[in-house]
């Protein structure tokens, strides 16, 4: 039984020597805190009440320093949550400037009363604060269509992907907005295309998403059409030849050959066509013309000649 005493004692008297270094210390602690000192005291800057039709620069400054006089329990909330203070934007605002500036006056009035300090704020970080905005502007600007098409076999677009509408009306801070020339969609993919396409694509503006957009999206089409090959045989006109100079050319008439819509086969003959050959750019070593198709239906594709040359002869 002394033995179990014994030991009880001495932990008895253990924890009261802890319970009073426990208590020594946390006084030791609040009397340290209640002191006053000097320390310097980081704080973020937010900035309210930005004037109408403009929009905060990203160069403005986010946080200072300065140096501050307080009691030990301020610097620990402090420390717990780092302090900010707001500048009121449209208070120093000039309108002819396109800035706010805030002198180191103005600076330590704020800060004073931002932090509910009655001490004196020495040794700010920055002299004055400018607060740089920028402009709000609105711009048209083009959509540019991002796409990955392919066709099956044998079918083609017989008009080219298009979106409705095909412009939008972007507003922001014009150092943003100055330089931008279009706006791309998000990629659209439409594979083995066999039939007439069309639905809604959005714009791709992860870059630029502080900007504002008159809209987001835009709907898109494509027509397409099962394509086959055809062959025409089409009269050669010769032009700027002297007067007086007769000519011979080797073929009156030469074949194109040009891929279109199977509904479209029989709509396309010979008087849609005009080749013509200039005399003024013949080459008299060889005694050849060159030909050029001048005259074309815009519903044909992959149009080439079979031949681009003719020779010719001169009878004086």
């Amino acid at each position: 039984m002394s033995k179990i005493y014994t030991r009880k004692v001495k932990k008895d008297k253990f924890k009261m020597l802890l319970f009073f270094l426990v208590v020594t210390f946390f006084i030791w602690f609040l009397t340290k805190l209640s002191k006053e000192f000097t320390a310097t005291v980081n704080v973020s800057v937010d900035f309210e009440n930005i004037p109408n039709n403009t929009v905060l620069a990203s160069n403005n400054i986010n946080e200072l320093s300065f140096d501050l006089t307080s009691s030990g329990f301020d610097f620990l909330s402090y420390k717990l949550k780092k302090p900010t203070i707001t500048i009121n934007v449209s208070e120093y605002y000039s309108e002819e400037k396109q800035l706010a500036i805030i002198s180191n006056t103005n600076l330590i009035k704020i800060i004073t009363s931002e932090i509910n300090s009655k001490i004196a704020v020495k040794n700010v970080s920055v002299n004055e604060v400018t607060v740089i905005l920028d402009r709000i502007v609105s711009k048209e600007l083009p959509i540019k269509i991002a796409s990955k098409i392919s066709f099956k076999k044998g079918f083609k677009a017989v008009e080219e992907l298009s979106i409705d509408p095909n412009f939008v009306v972007v507003s922001g801070p014009f150092t943003m907005i100055d330089s931008l020339v279009e706006v791309t969609t998000k990629q659209i993919k439409l594979d083995l295309l066999e039939a007439d396409s069309s639905g809604e694509i959005e714009l791709d503006i992860s870059s630029l998403s502080k900007l504002n957009y008159s809209i987001k999206s835009s709907s898109y089409k494509i027509v397409v059409e099962k394509f086959t090959q055809k062959e025409l045989s089409i009269p050669i006109t010769v032009e700027n030849l002297p007067v007086g100079t007769n000519i011979k050319l080797m073929s009156e008439a030469i074949s194109v050959v040009f891929d279109v819509s199977v509904s479209k086969f029989n709509a396309v003959s010979e008087k849609d066509f005009k080749i013509i050959c200039d005399y003024n750019k013949r080459s008299e070593e060889e005694n050849v013309m060159t030909l050029e198709i001048i005259k074309k239906p815009i519903i044909i594709q992959n149009v080439y000649l079979k031949n681009n040359k003719i020779e010719y002869l001169i009878f004086k």
